[in-house]
């Protein structure tokens, strides 16, 4: 009896629908945000090469190449493959930039992953009119040498979720993980009723 009643909240009713959740994944890791609301929960897999984003809920992911062409200005013209084909060809001021080459992300090019990590949670949106809510992300560098990122790396990639719209993101690095140790990485058991 108590525990139907933790499930059911404040409002005493029972999560129906497409997001309706058991007990067991009912909040996400120190928010009071219920898991099984709107937003999704991502894994990005950064490299040098590749940046794959999967909406782990879904079960989509997307994959391109890391990089954006930015003009003189710091405007991003383009971004993956459209950018490389696009690489100084107009007036041969634009620049081909790669942010995620090594674990940190520059300073200087902190923008333009944004912009790129943006791009790639975009193209995973069903509905491109509502605002994108993101409940929780996982950010696994790939190109990191060890399974322990160092504390700038970590922040640098942490300030990049924050800024592409994550509340809460999670720094990962080592070997690649499942769907089911996403959520659970999100929502640890810890946290669940």
């Amino acid at each position: 009896m108590a525990r139907e009643l933790a499930y059911r909240g404040r409002t005493g009713r029972r999560p129906r629908g497409l997001g309706a959740a058991s007990p067991a994944t009912m909040f996400i890791q120190g928010t009071g945000f219920p898991a099984w609301g709107p937003g999704g929960i991502y894994y990005v897999r950064l490299g040098p090469e590749s940046i794959v984003v999967r909406d782990v809920r879904a079960g989509r992911e997307v994959e391109d190449v890391p990089v954006a062409t930015v003009d003189a200005d710091g405007h991003v013209l383009a971004i993956g493959r459209a950018a490389e084909g696009h690489d100084g060809r107009d007036d041969g001021r634009a620049t081909l930039r790669r942010p995620f080459v090594g674990p940190a992300v520059a300073a200087a090019d902190r923008e333009v992953a944004v912009e790129i990590l943006r791009h790639q949670l975009s193209r995973l949106r069903r509905v491109s009119w509502l605002p994108m809510m993101i409940r929780g992300m996982v950010v696994h560098h790939l190109a990191a040498d060890s399974e322990v990122l160092e504390i700038d790396a970590r922040e640098a990639l942490l300030a990049v979720a924050r800024q592409a719209g994550a509340r809460a993101p999670i720094a990962w690095a080592g070997r690649q993980l499942s769907d089911q140790e996403v959520i659970e990485a999100i929502a640890p058991p810890a946290y669940r009723l």
